[in-house]
């Protein structure tokens, strides 16, 4: 019998192998860096810009109407505060770069607690 393969058998896994995919991520150069902060800008002008023109046509057409459906929407939208929105375009931004499966675990996990 082989004892390589015995070795093997008998060869305990790391218990954290099941949850972390293990390989080294690619390294960023500033090229990579760059680009995430042009998207970073360009998601959170974005996601400002709708904010703030939607939500500005949205209360116009609440007030027209006698629905309270329609100011509670608006109320809700409002309630969106920049930090919300800087969070969701940093999130975006870094969705270019290569991260290691556990910051994407955990940017995932922020991303969920900061929307709910």
């Amino acid at each position: 019998m082989n004892f390589s393969n015995l070795r093997k058998l008998l060869e305990v896994p790391n218990r954290f192998s099941l949850f972390v995919e293990e390989r080294i991520p690619v390294v960023q150069n500033a090229g990579d860096y760059l680009t995430a902060l042009i998207i970073f800008l360009g998601a959170f002008s974005l996601l400002y810009l709708i904010q703030k023109t939607v939500l500005g046509r949205f209360q116009a057409l609440a007030k027209r109407t006698d629905t309270d459906v329609d100011d509670t929407l608006v109320r809700i939208a409002d309630s969106v505060k920049p930090p919300l929105v800087t969070f969701l375009a940093f999130y975006i931004a870094v969705r270019s770069i290569e991260l290691p499966d556990i910051a994407e675990v955990v940017l995932n996990a922020l991303v969920i607690v900061a929307i709910t």
